[in-house]
């Protein structure tokens, strides 16, 4: 008999970057379209809840509750600009989001990368150890692909804990023209060292 060794998502923990971006999602779309995810319940996971990468557009996550997570719950987008088609257009509402980073700490609630015209809007997010909502993956003032994104009456609470640092409720990480931050309700944010801020 052949021994086959399962790779767990655990393995790469020495690998976790800036938001855990490596960590893959339970549930991985490329070139999803017109799709909707509603009242999903996505828990128990080693990793993310569910990403949604490379031309994936128009899509809609709703209603869905994700808890007791390895990582974060949901990355649309990715690093990277250009190559494969962007993501875009793409809304994330009425989400109910906690009690993750239990393996990766430094993962985000809603993580968005290189990717426009997207809606994340009435999400609670909560009890995590690092960021709520992270939007943009351009250091400085580097070409970004995360524009007129909208972020907006989202409730984002107990961050941090006192275990990491350089953290927000929302982060906006380099160029995002257009965009517009708004009516989001942030509060218990608790960094290690220095660093946690409301945006």
């Amino acid at each position: 008999k052949k021994l086959i060794y399962m790779k767990s998502v655990a393995d790469d923990k020495a690998n976790d970057h800036l938001a855990a971006v490596s960590v893959p999602g339970a549930v991985v779309g490329i070139g999803t379209r017109y799709c909707k995810f509603v009242s999903c319940e996505i828990c128990h996971t080693g990793g993310y809840g569910i990403e949604l990468g490379d031309g994936c557009y128009k899509n809609t996550i709703s209603a869905c509750r994700f808890y007791d997570l390895g990582a974060g719950g949901i990355k649309l987008g990715t690093q990277d600009i250009g190559g494969a088609p962007n993501s875009f257009g793409n809304r994330i509402e009425d989400c109910d989001i906690g009690h993750g980073g239990l393996v990766f700490h430094g993962a985000v609630g809603i993580w968005l990368g290189q990717t426009p015209h997207n809606i994340i809007a009435h999400n609670c997010v909560h009890d995590l150890f690092y960021t709520g909502i992270s939007v943009g993956w351009s250091m400085g003032y580097a070409e970004s692909a995360a524009f007129d994104n909208r972020i907006e009456w989202n409730h984002i609470h107990n961050l941090g804990k006192g275990w990491l640092s350089d953290f927000g409720g929302i982060y906006l990480l380099g160029n995002a023209p257009g965009t517009v931050v708004c009516c989001n309700v942030i509060h218990d944010l608790v960094s290690g060292e220095y660093g946690a801020c409301e945006i």
